[in-house]
């Protein structure tokens, strides 16, 4: 293992929904699974961490990690009640991939839930945003 490189990617990517009753922490652990699975398909790699973070402005915060291929993701947070779009902080640790792999691996898998959701999900990397944000459509007497 000591052969293997280090080169962490991270990335600030705005998720976004169309169903404001999506199980976010299901979606984004399955994002970071398909990551960790991805890399490990692509060849000899040790997972070290891909972790997710969003904080929201009540205080909430959703933590999502995978430490390993073949286990589920540890979450830890939640994503507040009809939430509709959020930041999430990326950072993937592989040894073993470079840092050009993992942003292909990590914008492949984003694509992969764009397409499986037909447009009801969207992602799409940000740059200079420094504050984790979330919004939330709450239907009102007057959209209905």
């Amino acid at each position: 293992m000591a052969d293997l490189i280090l080169e962490p990617y991270a990335v600030r990517q705005r998720w976004t929904a169309s169903d404001p009753g999506l199980r976010w922490e299901v979606l984004i652990g399955d994002y970071l699974e398909a990551i960790a699975r991805r890399c490990h398909e692509m060849g000899s790699c040790l997972v070290g961490h891909i972790k997710g973070l969003v904080l929201f402005a009540d205080g909430e915060y959703l933590r999502i990690s995978v430490v390993s291929p073949g286990r589920p993701a540890e979450v830890e947070g939640r994503v507040p009640a009809e939430t509709m779009g959020f930041l999430l902080s990326l950072n993937v640790i592989v040894y073993g991939k470079d840092r050009d792999a993992l942003e292909r691996i990590s914008r492949g898998e984003a694509r992969h839930i764009i397409e499986k959701w037909k447009g009801g999900v969207k992602v799409e990397e940000v740059e200079g945003e420094m504050q984790a944000t979330a919004t939330a459509h709450h239907t009102s007497n007057h959209e209905k």
